[in-house]
């Protein structure tokens, strides 16, 4: 994944940061539906 032309793509790296957040994110809604909620 090496861009020869932009070794470094500010609007790239914003939209990379945004999908790993998103991934986490989604991932920590499946690990708190997953586990019994016995915290209120």
């Amino acid at each position: 994944m090496q861009n020869q032309k932009n070794r470094f793509d500010p609007r790239k790296t914003a939209v990379e940061a945004a999908i790993a957040r998103a991934k986490a994110r989604k991932l920590e809604q499946q690990q708190a539906n997953a586990e019994p909620e016995e915290q209120v």
